[in-house]
């Protein structure tokens, strides 16, 4: 059996050989592989970030143009470091509404799912994890909170930019406040370097 060479990707081609760099054409490279109605999806989408948000056509396919904090990345306000301790709460949150048994938060309605609680009864030892890391989180936060006697709104910030993704400008200085705490809790960060 002989060596099998390097597949050579389909699409328009560049007279040197190189495929096209038109932006129309990359495009449709991305969305080669996806059915018809995947790529309608991801195009309406895309097209959104570039009108709604400003977001450039470039980083428009990254996960992080979805959210505004991860704009707040995108454009620096937030530094890598915060946007993980951000990212990380996050899912501790949604990790404790399960450990919790919490209401799902309002969305879409699906009348062909099951109805139920999303709550695992039977995994105790991974709910108690879940909830003791939330609190610890919620803890650090409300310790900076402490911390800076009513200069800010750490708790706010991290519920209507986090969780409601509300774009909230007047917010953002009360938010990296609270991912440099989170950070310090998270072990991102060391303590002076996150001040």
């Amino acid at each position: 059996m002989g060596r099998s060479s390097h597949r050579r990707k389909s699409g328009k081609r560049e007279p040197n050989g190189q495929l096209s760099r038109k932006p129309s054409d990359r495009m449709a490279r991305a969305l080669d592989g996806l059915d018809r109605e995947q790529q309608d999806a991801i195009s309406v989408g895309i097209a959104a970030r570039q009108r709604v948000h400003g977001v450039a056509p470039h980083e428009s396919r990254d996960q992080r143009a979805g959210s505004y904090a991860g704009r707040l990345c995108m454009s620096g306000e937030l530094t890598r470091v915060q946007y993980d301790a951000l990212m990380t709460w996050l899912e501790d949150n949604a990790n404790y509404a399960i450990a919790t048994c919490a209401p799902r938060q309002p969305g879409a309605v699906d009348l062909n799912r099951t109805q139920g609680s999303s709550g695992d009864y039977e995994n105790v030892a991974r709910n108690k994890i879940w909830v003791a890391r939330y609190e610890a989180a919620m803890h650090a936060v409300q310790a900076k909170q402490i911390e800076i006697r009513g200069a800010g709104n750490l708790h706010a910030a991290l519920y209507e930019i986090m969780l409601r993704d509300h774009e909230l400008p007047h917010l953002v200085g009360d938010l990296r406040v609270a991912a440099n705490a989170l950070s310090r809790q998270y072990g991102l960060v060391s303590g002076r370097r996150a001040a």
